[in-house]
This record gives C-alpha cells, structure tokens and sequence, in this order.
C-alpha cells in the first residue's frame, strides 16, 4: 500500500493484457508500484493470487469486463477503486450482468461507439462509463521507411473472419488493376494455426474460401504473408499504407500503429472508425482504392499527418496522463 505522499498502488487483473501493458510501464514509470496478474484463459484464475493482487492494492484495473471485473469488485476493500476496461467482444457475454456498477469506480470503453452501446445493453449511469482509448507507443514506432514502402501496402493481424480479409483482397485487386507495383503483405497468424479460429466450422469455411481464391488468382504473385512476431516496428519500415477492412471494431490498433510509423491508414468505414481515425482516411469499400492511389503522390504528407494526429490523441504519454488522472481522482475520493 502506498505511503504520504507516494503514488497509489495499481494491481491488474484479467487475461490477455498485451493492449494495457503499454499503460502498466506508464504508471510504473511514473511512480506507482504494479502488481500485474494475467490469467492463463478469459474467465478461469488462480482465485488465490487474484485475491491477493486485489488485497495488497490502492487501485485494482480490471483488464475485460469479466469474471475479472466482477472477482475485483467482490473482493476490494468497501473503499477500494476499481476501474473496469471494456474492449469490444465482451458486450456479446453476459458477465457484466453479474457486475454492482454501484461499487466500481468507472468503466473504460476504448472507444465512443462502444461506450453507447455498453451503455445502451447495461442501462448503467453514463458518469460510470469514460473513453480513454488504446496506447500508442509513437516514438518507438518512428523509424526510417524502407525504400519498398512506397508501393507497399500492409495488414496486420487478419486470422479472422471480422477481420475480412476477402475484402482487402478486394480493395488490392483493384489498386493492382491500375497501378502494378503494388504489393500487399499480411503480417498475422494463419487461421490454421489458432484453435479458437479453426476449431469453428464457419471461420474455418471462410479462411478456406479465401486461400482457394488467393492460391487461384494471379494475385498471389502479389502478396506475401509474413509470419507474426514481436517486430512490428521494424515491419512496418516497409509499409507506406496500413489497411483496415474489418467488419467492426471498438479501436483498431493496427491502423494507428501505422500511422505512428508514418504510414498511411487506410481504414473502411465500420461503425465509429470515423470517431477514432483522422479525416481523409476513412472510407466504404469501393473507396478505399481511390483513397491510396490518390493519396500515392502525397504519400509522405499524407502519413506525417496520420502521425501528428496519432501523437496528439493515443500517444503513450497522453494516455497515459488519462488514466493517471483517473486513478488520482478515484484515490482522491476513497481517501477523503
């Protein structure tokens, strides 16, 4: 626990924190002791380490809105803050249900579109439910660009179906119908290779009728699927364009990622892409061919300007100054 005048203790619980992990170097960076515990599945724990994170901590974050969530609010101290981070699959669960929205502290929606309708399902308050979007780490994205980026377009994490990958093969083909130096490369998992994406008849069914159209078209000559890994950073110094075709999503990282390193996003218009990315980079599918090559003559304008507006709103340092106030506020209030 933290003494006069130290920052407030920060325990983490909740499965897959790869998207909160930028946010727990932030806080441990600017003075608060982290006692981060991953789960190994979404709804299973070690209840006995989960308390105890829960126990010897000022503020506990539930990463998903889960079983998490609910274990931390029915555990916490009766003036314990506990702040609650929603993404986007979790509104098709129903463990919110079994959530006291009166004892949390706040909700974390990533996004606007997605906090209407956490707020639509729920009926919670609206002063219980906050935006703070995802982080991007922007310095350690700038790199230098490769000279292939120019005619390089990039997709980063397509296994599954929402992801549609049909339709980005779509959007290729039709650049490559008018200028062909163009390439595409697919830096993701293959749908074979994830259980929970093969193990279901219609992701498995989808990812079939797309490897048989790609390996039947000349377009396979054209795109290069790039095994995943830790490097994106270095990746995305051959990408000039980072494209979004997905059906839905409640932040989307990737484009912004992109957009960090100075690439072009070029993001379909899914329900409040339009309240997350820059203007001038969103459009349906039939416009997203004109959107990169009208953009190829103005390409480096083009991807500076992505990037000052990704610096100026998911930048690590900017939300990482979010969630610190939060957690100040929230300590302040238990406290008093």
């Amino acid at each position: 626990m933290t003494g006069p005048g130290s920052r407030p203790k920060v325990g983490v619980i909740g499965y897959d924190q790869k998207f909160i992990r930028p946010i727990i170097e932030y806080l441990a960076r600017n003075g608060h002791t982290i006692d981060a515990y991953e789960w190994d599945k979404y709804n299973v724990d070690d209840t006995d380490r989960t308390r105890t994170v829960i126990e010897d901590s000022d503020v506990v974050v539930a990463e998903w809105l889960g079983r998490n969530a609910v274990e931390a609010v029915a555990h916490r101290a009766i003036d314990q803050p506990v702040i609650v981070r929603m993404h986007r699959f979790e509104l098709n669960r129903n463990e919110w249900a079994d959530l006291d929205i009166d004892s949390v502290g706040m909700v974390i929606a990533v996004g606007e579109e997605y906090r209407r309708r956490l707020l639509a399902r729920t009926g919670w308050p609206p002063e219980k439910v906050m935006v703070i979007p995802n982080a991007v780490d922007v310095e350690a994205l700038d790199l230098p660009k490769h000279n292939k980026a120019e005619f390089t377009i990039g997709l980063l994490g397509v296994a599954s179906e929402r992801k549609r990958l049909d339709l980005a093969l779509d959007v290729f083909e039709r650049v490559l119908e008018r200028d062909d130096r163009y390439r595409l490369e697919i830096k993701s998992a293959r749908p074979q290779s994830l259980k929970w994406v093969w193990d279901s008849p219609t992701e498995r069914a989808f990812a079939t009728r797309v490897d048989e159209r790609l390996q039947a078209s000349p377009l396979r000559e054209f795109v290069a699927w790039i095994e995943p890994g830790p490097d994106v950073a270095g990746w995305l110094q051959g990408i000039g364009y980072l494209l979004s075709t997905s059906d839905d999503e409640s932040f989307h990282l990737s484009p912004a990622e992109g957009a960090a390193s100075g690439a072009v996003p070029i993001v379909r218009d899914w329900p409040g892409a339009a309240e997350i990315h820059p203007d001038g980079f969103v459009g349906s599918i039939d416009e997203l061919p004109d959107l990169i090559l009208n953009m190829a003559g103005d390409r480096l304008q083009a991807g500076k300007r992505a990037q000052a507006f990704v610096r100026t709103h998911y930048d690590i340092d900017v939300v990482g100054a979010q969630w610190t106030s939060l957690i100040d506020r929230l300590s302040s209030i238990a406290g008093s």
